[in-house]
C-alpha cells in the first residue's frame, strides 16, 4: 500500500484528501503542524508527500527543501498544492525539487487521478 503524507494548516482540506485517497486505497497521514510534518519526513519513508505552501510558521517551500536533504525522502516525489499561483513560487517549488504544483480550489477528481499516474510511473 502506498503511503502519502500531506500536509496542509487547514483541517478541512486535509479530511478531505484523507478521505478521498483512502478510498483509492492510500494510506494517508495528515499534519496541520509543520514542524511536526517535518519530523515525520526525517523519520518515516512516504511515497508521496503533498505540501500546502502558505502555513504559519514553516511554509511549504522550507518543507520541500527539507524534504530533499533528508535521505529517507530525498527521491520522494513532492507535489504542492496551495491557493499560491504566484509565478515565482511555481518556480522556486519547480526549481526545488517538486514534480508539480496544483492550485487550489483544486478538483479532487483530477488530484486523485494525478496521483495514480505518479504511482503508475513507478511500475
Amino acid at each position: 500500500m502506498k503511503k502519502i503524507l500531506a500536509v496542509d494548516d487547514t483541517e478541512i482540506m486535509l479530511d478531505i484528501i484523507k478521505l478521498q485517497l483512502e478510498k483509492e486505497g492510500y494510506e494517508v497521514h495528515t499534519n496541520t503542524d509543520p514542524q511536526v510534518a517535518m519530523q515525520r519526513i526525517a523519520s518515516e519513508r512516504f511515497d508521496l508527500i503533498l505540501l500546502d505552501i502558505m502555513m504559519p510558521g514553516i511554509n511549504g517551500l522550507e518543507i520541500l527543501k527539507f524534504t530533499k536533504q533528508q535521505e529517507i525522502n530525498q527521491l520522494t516525489p513532492v507535489v504542492m498544492l496551495t491557493a499560491n499561483e504566484d509565478m515565482n513560487s511555481v518556480r522556486d517549488c519547480l526549481t526545488n525539487g517538486a514534480l508539480e504544483y496544483i492550485t487550489k480550489p483544486f478538483n479532487i477528481v483530477s488530484v486523485k487521478k494525478r496521483v495514480a499516474q505518479i504511482f503508475n510511473q513507478d511500475k
